[in-house]
């Protein structure tokens, strides 16, 4: 199959006609159409920071309020209670959420093998660290748990042709159209936005033609429209030297930029890995659009908005309720507070009483609210309130916090395998191609065992996530392994039979490590323990030898001792 966005000679503007075909017919597919309406409910309700460009026009005017018909705003606060978790639990910026490893086992008992991924793990996290990626995957959270979709765009920066950094940027899901391949992976990407011609010179130079650079120096600030378009380039187009490397146009992604005005395409990239990571929070059958804990509360969202509503119009006229008078029955006055009012007769004058049911308007208002807080969570991811279950101890605490935190690992592993994953592999490589992390040793290299489907030895390494959910979900399987090892201990020591002889205690002292992420540097390698072991045998067997030399010296001390017969005392 031809690459479909391929540039032809002779035809300079096939490229971006083609590519704003595709991305117009990805903008208006019924799925994302029926999509976006959802979404419009959602950034009103629930996260009304994302609601500048769901509304009918497309775009908001800047600096207005978002949420102007929202009468309650416990949705809100549990979105972003959930995103402030998942942003502390997964990836806090205080730690090192992620490691390197090896899969081929024997490889991470080296030394040289443990030192490069140690190395190379604190100088993925330090790129991290130095790059806006925090504070974007904080906005990715809030786009994860309020649309469930999340889209994340993993750029390298470089000036003169060096590298300079990273910059992540969380793309609205207002802007973004994508498409998956047969695998269920995101493979083709499009983002429309808004660049100020000021902006858009400045990116792009002067491929957005005179007439607007022109224009510019009149009105620098007014707004035109772009497409982003990221896919996978046909493999025949892919052109990569003995070293990997490549012209951004022969790269594995295309990374098209086409201005609206014109399909004119202005700017011309490639990147080796796919950059831009969709992440959904789950997918209903046969759709490619996320659906997340938003979904589930909206109908109980829209229905306490109204009951608030009707419950602050009820409170209002109790407050201040209506005057019922006699006509003409006020003579002057003035109805504020501490005022005087002359009347002809007192009797004719009423407050009408409501008979409104407030009670059981709050009562359904609190059912309400405890499911929303349920749909994100919040009531497992929260300590509940002391009044609520008195003095606990710290190993309740502890087992109530592992409860909370497993609570996120189905959702979230699928973030593992769309997002970090792949982020933090790209990070790797990014760093390696401008030579921040030395290539892997020879002494390591020497030792592979695993081979391509071209019969090339091939490293492959593996991520392990080390944030608190990780080891969380990992806990169950470490206290198994502990009581295991007890009770078998136990049991030999009533029936004084040597079962622990039936445990491999120098690999479950293994798994324990890795469970809890022990650094590699701090156990010792096979060959190491072989050795010391070889050195206790050895002192063992030497002194073994002493004491028996000395017991046959005692014994033929003893013998001598002993009176022959016929011998004179």
């Amino acid at each position: 199959m031809t690459d479909p966005y391929k540039q032809t000679s002779g035809d300079p503007n096939g490229l971006g006609q083609k590519l704003m075909r595709q991305a117009n017919a990805a903008f208006a597919t019924q799925e994302r159409t029926n999509v976006e309406r959802v979404w419009r409910e959602i950034a009103e309700f629930i996260v009304p920071s994302q609601n500048s460009k769901f509304t009918n026009s497309g775009k908001q005017s800047k600096g207005n309020r978002k949420d102007s018909r929202t009468f309650d705003i416990t949705a809100i606060s549990a979105c972003r209670d959930l995103a402030a978790s998942m942003h502390s639990t997964i990836t806090n910026p205080a730690t090192k959420w992620s490691k390197l490893r090896f899969k081929q086992t024997a490889l991470n008992n080296d030394d040289d093998g443990n030192m490069w991924t140690s190395n190379a793990t604190i100088e993925v996290h330090n790129a991290l660290s130095d790059s806006n990626f925090d504070d974007q995957i904080g906005i990715g959270y809030q786009s994860h748990s309020g649309f469930g979709t999340m889209v994340l765009l993993h750029d390298e920066l470089r000036e003169n042709g060096q590298y300079t950094g990273m910059n992540f940027a969380t793309w609205h899901l207002g802007e973004v159209a994508y498409a998956e391949n047969s695998k269920g992976m995101v493979n083709c990407v499009y983002h429309k936005f808004d660049f100020t011609l000021k902006q858009a010179y400045e990116e792009f130079g002067d491929a957005i033609g005179e007439d607007l650079i022109k224009k510019m120096e009149a009105t620098p600030l007014e707004e035109i429209d772009f497409y982003h378009c990221v896919y996978m380039r046909d493999k025949k187009d892919v052109k990569l030297n003995e070293f990997g490397e490549a012209p951004a146009n022969h790269r594995p992604v295309a990374s098209m930029y086409v201005m609206a005005k014109g399909s004119k395409v202005v700017k011309e990239d490639g990147y080796y890995e796919f950059p831009v990571y969709v992440s959904r929070w789950s997918t209903q059958p046969g759709e490619i659009y996320g659906f997340g804990p938003s979904h589930v509360a909206l109908p109980d969202v829209l229905t306490i908005n109204v009951l608030t509503r009707t419950l602050l119009k009820g409170l209002a006229k109790a407050i201040d309720p209506v005057i019922f008078q006699e006509q003409n029955n006020i003579i002057t006055g003035d109805m504020r507070p501490g005022k005087l009012v002359s009347v002809r007769s007192i009797a004719g004058i009423k407050e009408g009483v409501t008979q409104s049911r407030f009670d059981i308007g709050f009562l359904q208002a609190k059912e309400l609210k405890d499911a929303i807080k349920a749909a994100f969570y919040v009531d497992k991811l929260m300590l509940p309130p002391r009044t609520e279950t008195g003095e606990m101890t710290a190993y309740e605490i502890q087992q109530r916090l592992e409860q909370m935190q497993v609570v996120l690992g189905p959702p979230l592993s699928r973030a593992n395998h769309e997002v970090f994953e792949p982020l933090i592999m790209r990070t790797l490589k990014i760093l390696m191609r401008a030579g921040k992390i030395p290539p892997i040793p020879e002494s390591v290299r020497s030792k592979i065992t695993t081979r391509d489907a071209y019969g090339n030895k091939t490293i492959d390494l593996e991520i392990a996530f080390v944030n608190s959910l990780a080891r969380s979900q990992q806990m169950s399987e470490l206290r198994n392994i502990s009581a295991y090892v007890q009770e078998v201990s136990q049991m030999g020591q009533l029936t004084q039979t040597p079962t622990i002889d039936l445990i491999d205690t120098d690999e479950v002292a293994e798994v324990m490590a890795r469970i809890r992420d022990i650094p590699e540097q701090l156990t010792r390698t096979d060959e190491e323990v072989a050795a010391i072991r070889g050195q206790r045998e050895q002192a063992a067997q030497a002194q073994s030898a002493l004491q028996a030399g000395e017991s046959i010296g005692n014994m033929a001390k003893n013998v001598g001792s002993i009176p022959q017969e016929g011998s004179v005392k």
